[in-house]
């Protein structure tokens, strides 16, 4: 009767290779299969955290685009409204002329601020540069006394 190892018996190993060189291998085995598991978790998590940062400036472009709109919204509603007054006889001021160019400069800059944010803001940008125009022609025609 042939008493058998606890490393393991010669037959189980190949042939010219130790039973313990055997069993060191399985365990270099699990460590790089253990290692190569976790570089891919921790890459799969870098994955995210990049993809929840792309998703975070996408959602900030939208928001700073919203911000952009109301302004411009405000912007125009202040422009007709300088000149509304003067459709119901409130006599133009120096000051409502002074005004209305500040507020089409600053109309120009919110418009110009939201084309680098969105495509919409191409044609939002050309509108209120037709209403800008516009509304420069109206109110030299009321300085000039031509328009009541």
């Amino acid at each position: 009767m042939t008493q058998r190892s606890a490393a393991g018996s010669p037959a189980d190993a190949p042939f010219g290779v130790p039973a313990g060189a055997r069993s060191g291998s399985r365990v270099l085995h699990q460590r790089l299969t253990t290692g190569g598991l976790a570089v891919a978790i921790l890459g799969l998590v870098v994955a995210v955290i990049f993809g929840v940062l792309a998703l975070a400036e996408e959602q900030e472009q939208q928001r700073q685009a919203q911000i952009h709109l109301a302004r411009i919204s405000h912007l125009i509603d202040a422009e007709r409204f300088v000149l509304k007054g003067n459709a119901y006889g409130v006599p133009l001021r120096p000051a409502d002329a002074e005004f209305s160019v500040a507020l089409r400069s600053e109309l120009a800059r919110e418009t110009a601020a939201l084309t680098k944010l969105t495509p919409v803001g191409k044609s939002i940008q050309a509108a209120s540069a037709d209403l800008s125009a516009a509304v420069a022609r109206e109110l030299e025609l009321i300085k000039q006394h031509q328009l009541d």
